[in-house]
């Protein structure tokens, strides 16, 4: 069975062992035939990386001008040959039967669209498991999600005849897999998950899933607000509101650090209105009072 396994890398010089350590957790693999595909983007190419890539034979090498990842996966998505593919970041690398074990979980039941393991995350130097209770996720796929993260970028196989380049949009910089996976699973696309880990995710300083701004939050309010009138169920539509009322409270300190008061203000009203924002009414009190100073300031002033 052929498996296309798509990484996406910057090729600079400082996630060189990175990169190679990714490369041959793949090209490893067993009982599988893996085509890698390495969607070289952007212009910080270390071109040394680039040439050992490219002359490995069971490398497929292709450029990228645009220093995009989300371009970079649908432009991966797109070469795709095989019945299945897999994504691995180009500093996390897959475990020993990694994908043998995806592709039993295809045979868990009939219409399985994609597979998702268990895995590693190193935190604090220690590696631990992402997800430790898997029961929710098979009896609530999407409930579960709104809850936590389990659907890492490196989990994943999948079909490629019912995942296809239309679900990777290309343009979402924050929250890409998070938002694929509810487009995958709002399109009715079926998901099996296995707690057998496969790959592990490492903790490298100055990553950009690190990043948290206010383009990040705001993409996440943006999603949030796109899945909301799709979903009929009570529970996620509550589960969505408590996470808009969360994200806007995590804009308003944002806001706020940036000196933004204005709109600090309009961020936290928004978090008040959904389900559990009573919690935030501390910022209330924080923000009336920073305001207070800044009156009583201008008055001796």
């Amino acid at each position: 069975m052929q498996i296309s396994v798509i990484i996406a890398t910057t090729c600079e010089q400082r996630r060189e062992r990175e990169v190679s350590r990714a490369v041959d957790s793949v090209l490893r693999q067993t009982a599988v035939d893996v085509e890698l595909i390495v969607i070289v983007n952007g212009a910080r190419v270390h071109q040394p990386l680039r040439k050992a890539l490219s002359s490995n034979p069971c490398v497929l090498v292709h450029d990228q001008e645009e220093g995009s990842y989300p371009a970079a996966l649908r432009f991966g998505r797109q070469l795709v040959s095989s019945s299945y593919f897999a994504c691995l970041d180009d500093d996390d690398y897959f475990l020993d039967g990694a994908m043998e074990a995806r592709l039993a979980g295809f045979a868990a039941g009939d219409g399985i669209d994609f597979v998702v393991t268990n895995g590693y995350r190193e935190i604090g130097g220690q590696s631990r498991l992402i997800v430790e209770a898997s029961a929710g996720i098979h009896a609530d796929p999407l409930g579960a999600s709104l809850r936590a993260n389990w659907f890492p970028s490196s989990s994943g196989l999948f079909r490629s005849e019912t995942v296809g380049p239309e679900f990777f949009d290309g343009t979402t910089r924050y929250f890409e897999w998070t938002w694929l996976l509810y487009k995958l699973l709002l399109a009715g696309r079926r998901v099996q998950f296995i707690d057998t880990p496969t790959f592990h995710i490492s903790d490298t300083p100055g990553s950009l899933s690190k990043e948290v701004s206010v383009d990040c939050i705001s993409t996440e309010l943006w999603m949030l607000h796109q899945v909301l009138p799709q979903v009929s169920s009570p529970t996620h539509r509550a589960l969505l509101r408590v996470k808009l009322s969360q994200a806007y409270h995590h804009l308003a300190e944002r806001h706020l650090r940036s000196g933004q008061r204005r709109e600090a203000w309009l961020a936290h009203a928004r978090s008040l209105a959904g389900p559990g924002g009573w919690r935030h009414l501390a910022f209330t009190r924080y923000l009336a009072g920073l305001q207070a100073l800044a009156v009583t300031s201008r008055t001796r002033d």
